[in-house]
């Protein structure tokens, strides 16, 4: 997988990039918006909350169906403390739904990855900004 600068939004080409590199995707994702974003919410808070929002760095990367009940309920109470958090945990995931959509024509999730990128984009979030504008210039390498 390479990039091409300025490539704009994501085409089919983008498409087959970000699901053969899902792994790789989301590793991207989680060290250059989760992280960060998680970073900056925990620096704002203090106390209580601050702690919580600490302790629920782990549990941001982690697959869904992994969270035990007590897990999911204590990420749940994280993304309470942060409008911004919550946030991007939600981009995370709807990210995530678009390759599970195997069944979906080649056309809906390139769309389904163009919206993706544009809502991101607008996002008011820069990392978050940031990645929609990498992400979408993902191509394949020639073999």
């Amino acid at each position: 997988m390479v990039e091409i600068p300025g490539k704009g939004l994501p085409d089919a080409d983008t498409l087959s990039a970000v699901l053969s590199n899902r792994f790789h995707v989301m590793g991207q994702f989680a060290r250059t918006v989760l992280h960060p974003v998680h970073r900056e919410e925990v620096k704002k808070l203090d106390g209580d909350e601050r702690d919580l929002l600490k302790r629920a760095k782990a549990l941001l990367g982690r697959e869904e169906s992994m969270l035990s009940d007590d897990a999911r309920a204590r990420l749940d109470t994280a993304l309470e403390q942060s409008d911004a958090l919550a946030t991007v945990y939600q981009y995370k995931q709807r990210l995530k739904a678009i390759w599970q959509e195997r069944s979906a024509s080649q056309d809906r999730l390139v769309q389904s990855l163009k919206d993706w990128c544009e809502e991101a984009e607008a996002s008011g979030i820069a990392s978050l900004e940031a990645f929609a504008r990498r992400l979408a210039s993902f191509h394949l390498a020639a073999a």
